[in-house]
């Protein structure tokens, strides 16, 4: 019977929770929205930074000479 009240109260705590949570994002609505749609677009620049940036990295790195030995210890020390 105890554990039954346990989970009750639990569940009600995680509805409870996520009612307050609801209503914050309602009532934040105008303010939460623009801060989305930044980071979505802060978001979209970063992946064509690395999309630029990726075959030239795959460049350089396909230019250097590899030394087994140098990379054994790298591995290593990581």
């Amino acid at each position: 019977m105890e554990m039954t009240d346990k989970r009750h109260d639990r569940s009600t705590q995680i509805l409870d929770t996520l009612r307050q949570v609801l209503a914050l994002l309602i009532v934040s609505y105008p303010v939460f929205m623009p801060l989305l749609e930044q980071f979505k677009e802060g978001f979209a620049d970063g992946l064509d930074q690395v999309a630029e940036a990726l075959p030239k990295i795959t460049e350089a790195l396909s230019k250097i000479e590899i030394d087994s030995e140098g990379t054994e210890k790298l591995t290593r020390q990581l």
